[in-house]
């Protein structure tokens, strides 16, 4: 059984059709969903993308295997295996189309840089690293049509070997950049036109922040909508790659025998926190991504879950599907259990790290903190009820005391467990700041002026 895993650097689940979304986003994802499952509740255990995805390829929250910030000063834990490494100790050709490895602050002086991220390139047979990722740079922007030409070459390379390939497109990824038609597909009108007012928020609350992360291409943009719907267009011209990519399973003649799993490591902010047009904040924007699987054999046709799922669930489910072992240790569960009905609940509560937040959200409620308060003051906790405020906008924490001491509780006892089990004496998060304070003070001293 072959393995194609896809993650859609920035896709938030709503802004799919198959979630409910009113534009048409995404034909060819919709079709994988009706031919295979999804899970509709699926949230992330980190909002940072070389977290998030040391999380997908390890089945390990942030807590425990301590890469817990972009760029970051903290290796991944030792001895814990990525996923493609597991499957190629047991016979598949690994290959993957990503630049994780070279996305990292290699151009800073050695004193002041975070760890470069090779655990991202462990265990490939075929690795395409195109280069270091600048989607707010237009020169040097590698969109899904060239992500796909490039998997289509390691593909005829691996030829009728048994493969792993994990494909990483960037498209919905700050700044928007679809190319024709994509471009104009959600947008009609002049989006300079001085009668819209909507970006002069956008600017007054962050200033020209969101103009660096389009590469300048934005700073005559007067209709914040024209941003969500370049966005909208990202992710569609996304998904018609996708369904390039199919078809090509298609004509090898391996589709029926390929496990094809699709997810985001993050969503994003539109216009409804700040950073807007950004992935800032523990939100359900922010947290809640798609989880699509299809295998014509091994998995249903058309059937939709509400259980709540994680990314922690993906090395499970993947072991699970092809019948290979893991040397875990684990967190998360094979969804397949859940497919097949022998299970009925994932969990009751997802619990997300982010910097110094921590999150647990249980379906409706979802809760912020700092990741080290332990005080049972309502004043420092914020609490949403999504299912009277979906846009969380308004802190109910003082209205539902009990819902937060049970959910700041299973925040408390996640953190403890996982940190026993990692051998950490110190919160990741801690350590981290302990390392970017002397990172800033190595830059400060090498700034200072030298005497004669």
């Amino acid at each position: 059984m072959n393995v194609v895993l896809i993650v859609l650097d920035t896709l938030r689940a709503d802004r799919l059709s198959c979630h409910g979304y009113d534009r048409p986003t995404s034909p060819n994802l919709d079709k994988l969903a009706s031919e295979g499952v999804r899970f509709e509740n699926c949230f992330i255990q980190s909002a940072g993308t070389h977290p998030g995805f040391t999380t997908i390829m390890t089945g390990r929250s942030p807590v425990y295997h301590g890469v817990i910030s972009h760029c970051g000063h903290i290796p991944l834990k030792d001895g814990l295996k990525m996923l493609p490494e597991v499957l190629k100790e047991q016979g598949y050709v690994t290959a993957a189309v990503d630049n994780l490895p070279s996305t990292w602050h290699s151009w800073l002086p050695e004193e002041t840089r975070g760890v470069e991220p090779e655990w991202f390139r462990r265990g490939y047979d075929l690795f395409d690293d195109y280069g270091l990722l600048k989607q707010t740079a237009l020169a040097t922007k590698q969109n899904a049509g060239q992500i796909t030409e490039k998997a289509f070459k390691l593909l005829d390379e691996i030829g009728d070997r048994e493969f792993f390939l994990f494909l990483h497109y960037w498209d919905p990824h700050t700044g928007y950049f679809p190319p024709p038609p994509f471009d104009r597909i959600y947008y009609v009108g002049d989006e300079t036109d001085p009668k819209h007012t909507s970006m002069a928020k956008v600017r007054e609350e962050m200033g020209d922040t969101v103009e660096k992360w389009h590469g300048n291409s934005t700073k005559d943009v007067t209709d914040a909508k024209y941003l969500i719907a370049q966005y909208d267009g990202a992710i569609t011209y996304c998904d018609y790659q996708l369904g390039r990519l199919f078809i090509k399973l298609q004509q090898m003649g391996v589709a029926d025998d390929t496990l094809i799993v699709v997810t985001g490591d993050h969503g994003e902010n539109m216009l409804e926190h700040v950073p807007y047009f950004g992935h800032g904040g523990l939100y359900t924007c922010t947290t809640h991504v798609a989880l699509i699987m299809k295998h014509p054999r091994q998995l249903p046709e058309g059937k939709v879950f509400s259980q709540l799922a994680g990314h922690v669930d993906i090395v499970p489910t993947i072991c699970g599907i092809t019948g290979k072992k893991h040397p875990g240790p684990l967190e998360g569960i094979d969804l397949s259990d859940v497919v097949e009905g022998e299970r009925k609940e994932t969990r009751e509560v997802v619990l997300t790290a982010g910097h110094e937040l921590t999150a647990a959200f249980d379906g409706r409620y979802r809760l912020k903190k700092q990741w080290d308060d332990r005080s049972e003051e309502i004043g420092r906790k914020v609490l949403y009820d999504d299912l009277e405020d979906p846009d969380e906008l308004t802190n109910v924490a003082a209205k539902h005391p009990e819902v937060v001491a049970r959910l700041s509780k299973a925040i408390d006892e996640w953190i403890d467990a996982q940190m026993k089990e990692a051998g950490r004496n110190v919160y990741p998060y801690a350590e981290q700041e302990a390392k970017v304070k002397a990172s800033e003070a190595a830059l400060k001293k090498m700034r200072e002026p030298q005497g004669p």
